[in-house]
């Protein structure tokens, strides 16, 4: 008897349902041993929604507070929370590797490996070592003065264009000037790390615009990046060849393409030209090729500049809506000043660090709400256990940053209070306990540690001190 064309179709529908869920059934009985949500042992459905709803960092915190160190949030993912066993899963000697999809998501040029996406150990490690002399400033002039430049660029623009102005007679303000605040520590950072990276500032500060549409553009690309790294088959079409010509082009005049193209056009003057001594010029020189210096210095500008500008914004939100917080900052801020313990115009980087209420804010800060939340997943070709579960190889397993920096057992009952206090007075052993964990923010140890760590605490150091102190003292 000869088939139909509908019979055909309807068993290949069945083939394809039975096949479908027999491999959410063993997906979900290999891992049916860690707790988690209900359906994220079917299906990605729960961390598509999380992702898409824009609050991933606070879900993942919830999950790990709900069920423990470690927990499934996917067919095949989990997340842990204990700062112990992140260490061990993320360092060096680790038998964990980067998992291929989350990482391919973060290549800034489909068809080429960058240092935030590269899986191959060894080359992963390569690459690093020819990259960290320039970000450790080891070959770069003046680092801490160029900084200052746009600390001082940026008090500017506060003071000249968004100092409301006050009638001391009447006890009325004559005229109130709004400013974005968030958006103009963006400009910052972007000013700042192209100037360390590529040799000048972009401009955003000068301007107190976003020069090349680039805040806006990339705000939307970095939620498409991260929901296709949970979407496999659509993060495959978006690298694809035919979805190309809608990719960022270095000929762009605006975005994110528009950044790729001034880094590309840098390196090609670096490569006809000797003398300047910036990051780009360093990575060309510890042996990066044209193609590779260009790809990084991207990397540099897009990763540097959002992170630490999350890092700035977030600290200045706990401070300015804790007035306890606020005074103790300005008290320890105006008695440095007074006593001359700082230098001006700008505040030093070791004098930052030996005002102990400053850091201790900035620690807070990292920690109430880290720089980077996302999963970072690792996957092992061997079974492990991890937080005393056994894990089957080929498993994902990511981070829950807030489970990490909110953990109550090292951070006391109130972890989720923005409280500088806890981190004065400790005994040695428990401030090392803790900052441990806090340095989780920047793989601080691990094999993937972030480059920029320097920089940012550089900014970080001096960015609040000089935004608090006062005009005239």
């Amino acid at each position: 008897m000869a088939w139909s064309y509908g019979s055909v179709a309807a068993a290949a529908l069945l083939w394809y349902v039975i096949y479908d869920l027999t491999s959410r059934l063993y997906a979900w009985q290999r891992l049916r041993h860690i707790p988690g949500p209900f359906l994220a042992g079917f299906t990605d459905f729960w961390m598509l929604k999380t992702q898409w709803g824009g609050n991933w960092a606070q879900e993942l915190g919830r999950v790990s507070e709900k069920y423990g160190p470690i927990a499934r949030i996917g067919p095949n993912t989990l997340v842990i929370c204990n700062a112990d066993e992140l260490r061990r899963v993320w360092s060096g000697q680790s038998r964990w590797k980067r998992s291929y999809w989350w990482y391919r998501s973060m290549r800034l040029d489909p068809t080429k490996e960058c240092v935030l996406s590269i899986r191959d150990v060894r080359e992963h490690q390569q690459l690093r070592a020819k990259l960290l002399p320039g970000y450790r400033g080891r070959d770069v002039d003046n680092v801490e003065p160029l900084i200052d430049t746009e600390i001082l660029s940026f008090i500017d623009l506060i003071e000249r264009k968004y100092v409301s102005t006050f009638d001391a007679r009447h006890g009325s303000r004559q005229e109130i000037r709004k400013m974005e605040l968030a958006r103009k520590v963006q400009y910052f950072t972007l000013d700042a790390i192209s100037s360390l990276a590529l040799g000048k500032p972009f401009g955003h500060l000068k301007q107190d615009g976003d020069v090349f549409g680039y805040i806006e553009l990339t705000d939307a690309a970095l939620a498409t990046i991260f929901m296709s790294s949970l979407l496999p088959p659509v993060l495959a079409l978006l690298q694809s060849p035919l979805m190309r010509p809608l990719m960022p082009k270095p000929e762009d005049s605006f975005g994110m393409g528009r950044i790729i193209g001034i880094a590309r056009d840098a390196v090609a003057d670096r490569f006809r030209k000797e003398g300047q001594r910036d990051m780009l010029s360093s990575f060309i020189g510890h042996g990066l090729t044209q193609s590779e210096a260009g790809a990084e210095a991207a990397v540099v500008i897009i990763a540097g500049a959002d992170t630490t500008a999350t890092a700035i914004r977030a600290t200045f939100l706990h401070i300015i809506t804790n007035p306890v917080v606020y005074r103790r900052l300005q008290e320890e801020i105006d008695t440095a000043i007074i006593t001359r313990k700082v230098t001006r115009p700008v505040i030093t980087d070791a004098e930052a660090k030996r005002l102990p209420y400053l850091q201790a804010v900035i620690m807070e800060g990292l920690r109430i709400f880290p720089p980077v939340t996302g999963m970072m997943p690792k996957m092992s070709d061997a079974d492990d256990v991890v937080c005393g579960k056994h894990v089957p190889a080929g498993t994902n397993v990511g981070w829950s940053a807030l489970g990490v920096m909110q953990n109550t057992d090292i951070f006391g009952k109130d972890a989720k209070m923005f409280r500088p206090e806890r981190w004065l007075d400790l005994p040695i052993e428990k401030q090392r306990s803790m900052e441990q964990w806090t340095y989780q923010c920047f793989s601080k140890g691990m094999r993937s540690e972030c480059l920029g760590k320097d920089i940012a605490y550089l900014e970080l150091n001096k960015i609040f001190f000089e935004v608090w102190k006062p005009p005239v003292l």
